[in-house]
């Protein structure tokens, strides 16, 4: 044999042996066995004894055993006022030699080669009461525990402990929309917190634990009560006093009733809610209800008005309150809080118009002559199609913007919310002007109809112009890219339109409005391009004053008309057309009195559309002028196909949604952005005018 394979023999061996050590197989011994020797243990002094801390301090101590090695360590806290035999306090010497195991409630600590478990941090208490100015005494035990049992003495080190306060912070949003459960369109109540202990732990990242609470549901008008304390307080020698005290609400918890009453909307009575309705959870929170401390720095919270039966959409305010809990146990006095709403959808009502038109006669030079004809009109072809017949014209008429009449007492609509937009099972939007259309930023009316969307309603839109492009700047057949997120709801890609005639205007003449015509006028109806569809057209012979006129000229107002001038409408301006997505179908197509010279005519103009779990349709005509009869039919097939989505969920209050997890992702994103626009954007008038403002506090 070779010395280099005698030499691998050798080291095989050797590595046979050590492992069998490590796994615990006993060699072959003989001889007589000696009495195995208990470990011998021992503190690092460092800390030394008697040491004081304001945080848990790390410990360190050692332990030999000369016939084997150590299996485990084992350590223990005892309050000195606790050291206790009989029902009296003993050194720790006698508490040692008298006291049962189980008296220690030790924690162990298992040794293995990666892991000699030589030092822990060790948890000391604090005082609850006055952890900044009290100390609290305590003893440190350890033992440890060779390979056969034997236990070593125990060793000890008396240590001082106080604490500073954690403070707790928490970000929450002003608005929510409540979520069944995870697979809801919306993302349930999602709040996030954090804490700091920077007195005791600098800029380290204090070990804190989190207790959190939600109660409600409030009306939003309701009184929550807090209390005003005083924090970081200096101490001044001078006049004995403390000063520069900084004043903290703190939440009343005890001013909050066991249980509160919520108005379910109809005739049934209040009903009671206990308090909190939901809170945190510890780990063993199953066996010991008390456990109510988590690690977790955020959660969302689910289903919030359960058990209420709510027949209507509704808003309701709900409070969040979170502490802090640092090593030494102790919470912070002045925990976080926040009041927000929650709005449960429903979309028990019909439909809803909500109507962005501005009644003015700079507007756009061409508008509605007054806004009761608009009104009028929708509820004659709402309640005639078998929808919902309206008690006051509020109940289905919303508007937006600056409004300046042209005749006094008009109707005016109420304010389009929030819960109006999830209320409703058709969304109608209208905007019936020249020039100004739909604007797309995230403040207007179309983002919260987007939102109704994203949680279920339907919708229709009706605008010469849904580029929210001034036509002033756009040359005739000049094709415009649409809004994202309008395209993924209602299909349509871009739009054509008419715009200024440039051919024939000039600047040269003062009256140079007047004296050249300035629009191509050239819609004079609508082909069907669907087979149940009806021709539309306008209505040229409309009474007004005794006199026969065209529909257009009787129910819109000319910018030439305030200068003393005359123009007779020869069609409906501004009107585009529509470059559609896969997911619409063509409704209508653009007829133009220039016939098959026009480069609109035979385009699409109207379309409807189906996808992520809902129905929209979108016509670039609005119905004013239009002959009632085909337009009532239309409107009676298009309100069928939008409602046909809610009927076919059986018996449901809200629509269905999709299991796919795309479409429910889609859906959450865009509550999320409107949300987040609401809570970190939004002015508190804007808040207050979409329905979401929050009452102040009340402190005692």
């Amino acid at each position: 044999m070779s010395t280099v394979r005698h030499t691998l023999v050798i080291a095989v061996l050797v590595a046979l042996t050590v492992m069998m050590t490590l796994v615990g197989c006993e060699p072959d011994r003989k001889g007589t066995a000696l009495e195995n020797q208990a470990p011998i243990i021992g503190i690092v002094n460092t800390p030394p004894d008697e040491a004081d801390f304001s945080r848990n301090p790390e410990l360190n101590w050692y332990a030999t055993d000369i016939d084997g090695y150590i299996s485990f360590f084992r350590h223990a806290v005892i309050v000195d006022t606790l050291l206790k035999i009989n029902g009296i306090v003993v050194t720790p010497e006698e508490y040692i030699a008298q006291a049962a195991d189980d008296m220690y409630d030790w924690d162990t600590l298992i040794v293995d080669l990666d892991h000699p478990q030589s030092s822990a941090t060790i948890n000391l208490f604090a005082d609850t009461l006055d952890p900044v100015n009290t100390f609290i005494s305590q003893y440190f035990f350890v033992q440890a525990c060779d390979d056969q049992g034997a236990m070593s003495e125990i060793a000890f080190r008396k240590y001082s402990r106080n604490n500073h306060y954690p403070n707790t912070h928490h970000r929450s949003g002003d608005l929510f929309i409540n979520a069944l459960n995870a697979n809801s369109a919306a993302n349930g109540i999602s709040v996030s917190w954090d804490g700091a202990d920077s007195t005791d732990w600098g800029r380290t990242d204090p070990p804190l634990e989190f207790e959190w609470r939600l109660y409600g549901p409030y009306a939003t008008d309701a009184d929550v009560y807090v209390n005003m304390v005083q924090e970081d307080c200096v101490y001044d020698p001078t006049s004995g006093t403390y000063i520069n005290c900084r004043n903290v609400f703190v939440l009343d918890i005890d001013a909050i009733a066991d249980t509160m009453y919520v108005d379910p909307g109809d005739d049934r009575p209040a009903i009671p809610v206990a308090q909190p309705i939901a809170h945190s959870k510890g780990p063993n929170f199953a066996n010991d209800p008390n456990d109510t401390w988590v690690t977790e720095t955020e959660t969302t919270i689910y289903n919030v008005f359960k058990g209420l039966n709510l027949q209507n959409t509704s808003q309701y305010k709900f409070v969040f309150w979170v502490r802090a809990r640092d090593d030494g146990y102790v919470p912070d006095p002045t925990p976080s809080f926040s009041m927000f709403n929650v709005i449960e959808a429903l979309f028990e009502r019909d439909v809803a118009v909500i109507d962005e038109t501005v009644y003015n006669r700079n507007a756009g030079r061409w508008c509605p002559r007054h806004m009761d004809s608009v009104v009028f009109m929708f509820n004659d072809y709402i309640h005639e199609s078998g929808y919902t017949s309206f008690d006051t014209m509020q109940d289905l008429f919303y508007t937006t913007g600056q409004k300046s009449y042209f005749v006094e007492n008009s109707i005016a609509g109420a304010p389009f919310t929030v819960i109006d937009a999830l209320s409703h099972k058709v969304l109608i939007l209208h905007k019936d002007m020249l020039m100004n259309g739909i604007s797309f930023e995230p403040n207007a009316t179309v983002y919260t109809v987007f939102l109704g969307l994203a949680q279920g309603a339907t919708s229709w839109v009706f605008s010469r112009n849904i580029t929210s492009q001034n036509q002033a700047a756009i040359i005739p057949g000049t094709i415009q890219n649409m809004n994202a997120t309008f395209t993924s709801f209602f299909g349509v890609n871009q739009v054509g339109v008419e715009a200024f005639n440039h051919y024939t205007l000039s600047t040269a003449a003062p009256d140079f409005w007047i004296r050249n015509p300035i629009f191509l006028e050239e819609f004079i109806g609508a082909y069907p391009a669907h087979s149940e569809y009806p021709l539309v057209e306008l209505l040229y012979s409309d009474s007004l004053a005794g006199e026969t006129t065209s529909r257009l000229d009787s129910m819109y107002v000319l910018w030439s008309e305030f200068i003393g001038r005359a123009h007779k409408l020869q069609g409906m301006p501004m009107v585009g057309v529509a470059y559609k997505s896969q997911i619409a179908t063509p409704l209508f197509l653009y007829y133009s009195r220039l016939g098959e010279s026009s480069i609109y005519h035979g385009k699409v103009c109207a379309v409807r559309a189906a996808s992520n779990d809902t129905r929209t349709a979108c016509f670039l005509f609005p119905p004013l002028a239009m002959d009632p009869e085909p337009m009532q039919e239309t409107f009676q097939l298009t309100l069928d196909y939008l409602i046909e989505k809610f009927s076919s969920v059986q018996g449901a209050a809200k629509p269905g949604y999709s299991s796919d997890p795309a479409t429910l992702e889609y859906r959450k994103q865009l509550t999320d952005e409107y949300l987040y626009y609401i809570n970190n954007m939004a002015t508190d008038e804007e808040k207050e005018q979409l329905g979401i403002s929050i009452k102040p506090f009340v402190v005692h």
